[in-house]
């Protein structure tokens, strides 16, 4: 029978456990790159639909204001009562402060989107560059 040297036989259970501690190492670092890749559009698309569900949300109520508006016009000229001119003027300050974060939500929709595409085509050649920057300039 023959004994196996001590020194061989220390090198041939490190290098197996090497290798493993490696392929482990390279599986968790895999693992957290695909949950960060999954994670990321998933906070996107959550901030695009509360985005988007605020703004619907706001064309309701210029829609509804709208029509308040145009009723108590009508109803103020018909009747002459100072009452429909007063509920006139609230609705027209609430109408114009809808627009106005409607139009700020959307306008910043933009923004982000523009330098989005920006940022993507820096990393392109510097002529991809200058046709994205003339392209966003012409779409305003």
């Amino acid at each position: 029978m023959r004994l196996i040297e001590p020194s061989r036989f220390d090198r041939s259970t490190q290098d197996p456990i090497r290798i493993l501690s490696i392929a482990l190492v390279v599986t968790v670092l895999a693992l957290i790159a695909g949950l960060w890749s999954a994670y990321d559009p998933y906070q996107r698309f959550s901030i695009t639909v509360q985005r988007n569900t605020r703004i619907e949300e706001l064309r309701g109520r210029i829609v509804f204001l709208d029509e308040v508006l145009t009723m108590s016009a009508r109803m103020s000229a018909a009747t002459g009562d100072p009452d429909w001119e007063d509920r006139y003027r609230r609705s027209e300050t609430q109408l114009g402060q809808a627009i106005l974060e409607a139009t700020a939500m959307v306008v910043g929709t933009r923004t982000a989107t523009l330098t989005d595409q920006a940022g993507s085509s820096s990393s392109s050649s510097s002529s991809s560059s200058s046709s994205s920057s003339s392209e966003a300039g012409s779409a305003d």
